[in-house]
C-alpha cells in the first residue's frame, strides 16, 4: 500500500511540475480575470438601477462633451464601471473592459512567472471565491503598473532595453483608459507617474521615462477620440475633476463601523512594515515600493471609508490585492498571515453590510455563469440584448409616467433615468445630479447653464436631498433662476412641471444684499423680515487641523438648525461648498409642494418663515474656524395666486350641521400627520392656507371593514361642519398590524386649500354610510385657520 501511495505522490508531483499544469493554471487565471472584468451579459436598466448609471450612457450616446457639457466623477468609458447596457455604449464597454482584462492578465503572468504553482493556485482561489467592486479592480490595475516598473527595473538585464520599454509603455498606455473610466483616479495615477519618474531617474534608467510619459500621453487622446469626444475638451475633463475630487470628502462623507476602519489600518500598516523590513532590496527599491503601496492603500482607504457604506468593500478588496501581490513578490509566512488577515477584513465588511456571506457566494457563481450565457447570447442573438434593454426602459417609463413635453427637458434632482425612459429630449445641466454640485464652482456651472442659450424648455422638479441635507441646498444657487425664468404647469406624483417663460419680467440677477457680517458657530442668527425670499451665502472655513483631518480622513459634518414661525425647530446637515454657493433660507422649503407655493402665494408659507438659525459642528468643533462669513440677500418677484389651481388640491365639498349628522362611536383609525407633524406633539395649531392630513380609518379592524368614502371635517364654533373628501391610499402596514390584508386599503390622504377660512375649528373625520354622514366622535383636534387670500 505504501508503494502505491508513493507512486501516486510521485506522479502527482511530476504532474504539478509539468509544463502542461503550468499553462493550465495560467489559462485558468486569464479566463477568471476576463470573466470578472468583462460584462458579457451586462446589467439592464430598471426601476432599481441607480439613475446616474443609466443616465451617463445617454450622455455618451448624445456625444456631449465631458468636462464642458458633462461634469462628473466618471468619463466617457463609465459603462466599463457601471456595466449597464446601452446600444450606443456596448462596444466601448465590452472591448474596453476586454482590453483591460487582457492587459492585466499579461502583467500578472509576468509578475508570477517564477512563482510556484501553489501561489498561483492561491491567487486563483481568492479571485474565484470573492466578489470585488469594479473600482477596487481599477485601483488594482494602477498598483500593478507600479509593480511592473519595479520588476522591469529588477529584471533589466534579463529583459533588455526593447522589452523593458515595451512593458512600461503598455502599462502606462492602459492607465490612460482607467482615467477615462473614472476621472477621480487622477490623484492616484498622477502620484504614480511622479513616483515612477523619480524611481527610474534614481536608478539612472532615463530611457524608461519616455515610455512612461509617452504611454500616458498617447493613450489619453487615443481612447478619448475613440469614444467620440473632441480632443480640445480633454484638458477641461481633467480640470473639471479637481472640484469634484477635492469637494467630495466634506460633501459626501458618512459614518460607518470603526471596527472596519481599524482592521483596514492594521492590515495596511502590516503591509508597509513588511516592505520596510525587506533588507534584500536596495534603499531606492524599498522606498519606491513603500511609497507606491502607501499611496495605493491611503487612497483606497479614502475611497472606502469617507463615504462609509458599501464603499468599504473597495478598501477591503484593495487590501487583499496588496497582500496578494506581496505574497507573489516576496513569499514568506508573515505576508501569508497578512493575506489571511486581509481576507478576514473583507469578510467582516461583507458581513456587516449584508448579514451573511451567501450573497458573495451567489454573486461569485453568477459572475462565471453570466459570462458563459453572455458570450453564448452575443454569438447567437445579440439583438436579444436590445430587446431586454427596451423592456428595462419600459419598466422605468411605467414607474415615472412623465408626460411628453415640447422642446428639451431637464430633471432635478436625480431621477434622470425616469426622464430618459420617457422619450423626452433630455438637455442636462453639467453636474446632472444635484447632490454632486457640492462646490461653488460646480453650483455656478449649473446656474450659468440655466442662463445660457441651451437652457431646457421644460424642467421636472422634485426636492429629494441626500444624507438629510438642508432641502434647499442642492442646486440652491439655481433657485432664483428657476423662480424667475420658469413657471409651473402642474404638480403630479410629487414632481413639479415647469416651463420656460416666453418673457422674463424679473431679471435673475436682481438679488439685493440685505446684511453682511461675521458670526460664530452655535450663535442664534436672526433672519431679516423685510423681504419675501431670503437667500444666504455662508462661507465656513475649516481650521488648519480640520484641513489635515479632511485630507487624511474626512471632515466632521456641520449641522444647521432653523427655528420657524410656528415654533418648530428643524435640524439638517449643512454642506460647506453648497452653503457658500448660496441657498434659500426663508421660507423653509421642506418638500416639492412647498417649492410649488413659491410660484403662487407666499402667505401659504407663513408658518415656514425662518426666525432664527444656528450652525454647529457635530462632534469635532476644532475642525472648523469659530467664525464664519454670512451674506443675506433678498429676491423679489411677482407672485401669481392663479398657479395654485395647477396643484390639484382637494376642495371643500359641502357643509352640514351637527344636528343633521350622527355620531359614530366605534370608529377605529388615526390622524397620523397634520402638515407632516404628529398630532400628539401638535404644539402650534396655526394653519396658513394649506392643510395636509394623512391617516387611516376603519369601522371594524377585526372584520377588515372600512368606509369607501372618508371625509376630513372642520367644525366651527356655530357647530357647522365642513366636509372635505379624501383620497384612498395604500397602507400595507395596517394589513400587517391587524393580520388582515383587506385593511391595506384603509388609508386616506387629503391636501386642501383653506386660504379663505379663518378662526378656530376642530379637525375630525367622517364617512358616508348609505346616504348618511357619520362623524367619528373621538376626533376633535383644535386648529386655528388663518386667511391668506
Amino acid at each position: 500500500m505504501m508503494e502505491v501511495f508513493g507512486y501516486l505522490k510521485e506522479k502527482l508531483n511530476s504532474f504539478l511540475a509539468s509544463r502542461f499544469f503550468y499553462w493550465v493554471l495560467r489559462v485558468l487565471l486569464v479566463s477568471i480575470i476576463v470573466c470578472i472584468f468583462v460584462p458579457f451579459l451586462p446589467l439592464m436598466p430598471g426601476v432599481d438601477t441607480e439613475a446616474w448609471r443609466v443616465a451617463i450612457n445617454f450622455l455618451v450616446a448624445q456625444k456631449l462633451a465631458f468636462g464642458r457639457d458633462v461634469i462628473y466623477t466618471f468619463g466617457p468609458y463609465a459603462s466599463i464601471f457601471t456595466r449597464v447596457f446601452h446600444p450606443a455604449t456596448d462596444n466601448l464597454m465590452v472591448f474596453g473592459s476586454l482590453y483591460l482584462a487582457l492587459s492585466l492578465s499579461f502583467f500578472l503572468l509576468y509578475i508570477i512567472k517564477d512563482s510556484s504553482w501553489n501561489l498561483v493556485l492561491l491567487m486563483i482561489f481568492i479571485l474565484v471565491s470573492l466578489i470585488f467592486p469594479i473600482d477596487a479592480l481599477l485601483f488594482f490595475y494602477v498598483l500593478i503598473t507600479g509593480i511592473i516598473c519595479f520588476k522591469v527595473n529588477k529584471n533589466f538585464s534579463y529583459l533588455g532595453n526593447c522589452l523593458s520599454v515595451f512593458f512600461v509603455f503598455l502599462a502606462f498606455f492602459s492607465l490612460g483608459l482607467i482615467l477615462l473610466i473614472k476621472g477621480s483616479a487622477l490623484i492616484l495615477c498622477t502620484i504614480l507617474l511622479v513616483l515612477v519618474s523619480i524611481f527610474f531617474t534614481s536608478e539612472k534608467k532615463y530611457f524608461l521615462l519616455a515610455p512612461v510619459w509617452g504611454g500616458i500621453a498617447s493613450s489619453l487622446p487615443f481612447f478619448w477620440i475613440l469614444s467620440g469626444q473632441k480632443l480640445i475638451n480633454l484638458p477641461k475633463y481633467f480640470s473639471s475633476m479637481l472640484p469634484m475630487i477635492f469637494g467630495y470628502s466634506a460633501a459626501m462623507s458618512s459614518d460607518g463601523s470603526l471596527l472596519e476602519v481599524g482592521l483596514y489600518l492594521i492590515g495596511s500598516l502590516s503591509i508597509l512594515i513588511f516592505i520596510y523590513l525587506q533588507k534584500s532590496l536596495t534603499l531606492i527599491e524599498r522606498g519606491f515600493l513603500f511609497l507606491v503601496f502607501s499611496t495605493y492603500l491611503f487612497l483606497a482607504f479614502k475611497e472606502g471609508f469617507v463615504r462609509h457604506d458599501l464603499h468599504a468593500l473597495t478598501a477591503a478588496s484593495s487590501l487583499i490585492f496588496a497582500a496578494l501581490l506581496l505574497t507573489v513578490l516576496f513569499y514568506s509566512r508573515f505576508i501569508l498571515l497578512i493575506l489571511i488577515f486581509s481576507v478576514f477584513t473583507y469578510a467582516s465588511v461583507e458581513y456587516n453590510n449584508s448579514g451573511s456571506f451567501e450573497n458573495v457566494l451567489l454573486s461569485s457563481e453568477n459572475t462565471y455563469l453570466s459570462s458563459f450565457q453572455g458570450i453564448k447570447l452575443r454569438l447567437k442573438n445579440k439583438q436579444e440584448l436590445n430587446s431586454r434593454y427596451l423592456a428595462g426602459m419600459a419598466s422605468i417609463r411605467k414607474n415615472g409616467e412623465f408626460p411628453s413635453f415640447s422642446g428639451t427637458t431637464d430633471i432635478y434632482s436625480s431621477q434622470q433615468s425616469d426622464l430618459n425612459a420617457s422619450n423626452n429630449r433630455w438637455s442636462p445641466r453639467p453636474v446632472f445630479q444635484s447632490y454632486a454640485a457640492y462646490s461653488p464652482w460646480l453650483a455656478e456651472k449649473n446656474k450659468q447653464y440655466l442662463l445660457g442659450v441651451s437652457a431646457p424648455d421644460n424642467i421636472i422638479f422634485r426636492i429629494e436631498p441626500l444624507d438629510d441635507r438642508f432641502p434647499s441646498l442642492e442646486d440652491g444657487a439655481s433657485w432664483p433662476i428657476l423662480l424667475s425664468h420658469y413657471k409651473p404647469t402642474g404638480l403630479n406624483n410629487d414632481f413639479l412641471y415647469l416651463i420656460k417663460r416666453k418673457k422674463i419680467s424679473v431679471a435673475s440677477d436682481k438679488i439685493n444684499t440685505l446684511r453682511k457680517g461675521y458670526y460664530s458657530l452655535g450663535q442664534k442668527i436672526p433672519v431679516p423680515v423685510n423681504a419675501n425670499l431670503i437667500f444666504v451665502k455662508i462661507k465656513i472655513n475649516p481650521s488648519l487641523p480640520g484641513k489635515l483631518a479632511n485630507l487624511l480622513y474626512k471632515s466632521s459634518p456641520l449641522h444647521i438648525i432653523v427655528y420657524l414661525n410656528d415654533g418648530e425647530a428643524k435640524e439638517y446637515r449643512l454642506i460647506p461648498g453648497m452653503a457658500q454657493a448660496g441657498f434659500l433660507i426663508s421660507p423653509f422649503i421642506e418638500n416639492t409642494r412647498d417649492f410649488a407655493f413659491l410660484y403662487g402665494n407666499l402667505n401659504y408659507l407663513l408658518s415656514k418663515k425662518v426666525r432664527y438659525f444656528s450652525i454647529s459642528s457635530v462632534g469635532e468643533a476644532w475642525q472648523w474656524s469659530k467664525n464664519y462669513e454670512l451674506d443675506f440677500k433678498s429676491l423679489a418677484y411677482s407672485e401669481n395666486p392663479g398657479n395654485l389651481k395647477l396643484y390639484k388640491m382637494n376642495t371643500v365639498l359641502k357643509t352640514v350641521s351637527a344636528s343633521s349628522s350622527s355620531a359614530f362611536d366605534s370608529c377605529e383609525g388615526s390622524i397620523d400627520l397634520i402638515n407632516n407633524k404628529n398630532p400628539l406633539t401638535f404644539t402650534d395649531p396655526n394653519i396658513f392656507g394649506v392643510l395636509k392630513v394623512d391617516g387611516w380609518l376603519a369601522t371594524s379592524t377585526k372584520l377588515g371593514l372600512f368606509p369607501k368614502e372618508v371625509f376630513l371635517t372642520l367644525k366651527n364654533s356655530q357647530e357647522k361642519i365642513f366636509l372635505i373628501k379624501t383620497y384612498s391610499t395604500i397602507r400595507p402596514d395596517l394589513g400587517l398590524a391587524f393580520h388582515n390584508p383587506a385593511l391595506n386599503f384603509a388609508g386616506y390622504h387629503v391636501m386642501v386649500d383653506l386660504g379663505r377660512f379663518s378662526g378656530p375649528y376642530k379637525l375630525g373625520l367622517a364617512f358616508m354610510q348609505g346616504k348618511k354622514i357619520k362623524t367619528c366622535s373621538q376626533f376633535h383636534i383644535p386648529v386655528i385657520l388663518h386667511k391668506v387670500r
